[in-house]
């Protein structure tokens, strides 16, 4: 049985005006809106109007079309969907994707990331900078050199060991090791989902919060992966990421603030850029142009 998927009334129109004046099918029609497809007065007629439909909802027409695809499949599995009372064992997304307890779920994740940083970043530290002392510096100083190149060849391994041990190398590295971790897990997919009532508040939806999380790494590839979101939400998640603190500021919080001043006082920077975050990400909500919309995430099983 054939089965044609309701579009929004936008789509629909812009699929009967490729029909009339191109003669084209409602496959092709729908194809070209996409982009995709040879026939290239089709290509430039439907690009022109895909145009206007995004200007006018502020969201792809990707987006558009995969939302009224979802909407569909939802309707059609409620239809044929037979749901029995009957108690079962929470599963795993039950207990990630539900404020109780997934909320303390995600908080101690986060908290036992940035814990793992400190102290695992610090224990490299050691090692990476007594390895630089046993093999170059008690070396370079038995070696005889004359003042002025020991002094030379002195700086240069105390700034490579600055940058490579002393403080970057060390806190840089176990982060992207625990990311990694979290992404390949499927858990990434499930805090977003999690989180997403609360990033309505600052104007987006719960997709934006593996950008931000992804921030914490580099602000750079974090802004770069915000390209799903429509025009409203990249101007918000664009701002709000730069005051994300990356793996260069995590390395002056972790490597200096914790270790000369004190873990808590490291973690008080981030409480108050986490609260400027959640400030500016609401006066940005009521100041922005755009509306804004809700969030269409597949969950792959964990």
């Amino acid at each position: 049985m054939n089965y044609t998927v309701p579009y929004g009334q936008h789509i629909e129109a812009a699929i009967r005006s490729l029909e009339k004046i191109h003669g084209c099918s409602r496959r092709e029609a729908l194809d070209a809106l996409q982009h995709l497809g040879t026939d290239a007065d089709l290509l430039d007629s439907a690009a022109t109007i895909a145009t206007e439909i995004e200007e006018e909802h502020q969201m792809s027409v990707h987006q558009i079309i995969a939302t009224n695809r979802h909407n569909a499949a939802t309707k059609i599995a409620d239809d044929i969907t037979l749901l029995k009372d009957h108690k079962k064992k929470p599963d795993l997304d039950s207990l990630l994707t539900r404020a109780f307890p997934g909320i303390p779920i995600l908080i101690v994740l986060l908290f036992a990331t940035l814990m793992t940083v400190f102290f695992v970043g610090s224990f490299l530290e050691e090692i990476i900078v007594e390895l630089f002392d046993i093999y170059l510096v008690a070396p370079l100083l038995s070696a005889g050199f004359s003042p002025f190149w020991e002094q030379i060849l002195f700086s240069l391994i105390l700034a490579v060991q600055a940058g490579l041990g002393g403080i970057a190398f060390p806190f840089v590295f176990v982060f992207y090791i625990l990311i990694s971790i979290l992404e390949d897990s499927g858990y990434m997919t499930r805090a977003a989902f999690l989180a997403d009532r609360a990033m309505h508040h600052v104007g987006m939806h719960g997709q934006a919060l593996i950008p931000m999380i992804l921030g914490l790494g580099c602000n750079v590839p974090a802004i770069m992966s915000i390209r799903q979101l429509s025009k409203r939400e990249r101007i918000i998640a664009s701002v709000l990421i730069t005051m994300v603190p990356c793996s260069a500021r995590t390395v002056i919080i972790a490597g200096i603030v914790a270790m000369f001043v004190g873990v808590a006082w490291a973690f008080s920077i981030y409480l108050v850029v986490f609260i400027l975050i959640i400030l500016t990400g609401i006066v940005l909500t009521r100041i922005t142009p755009g509306e804004q919309f809700g969030m269409i995430l597949e969950m792959a099983p964990p």
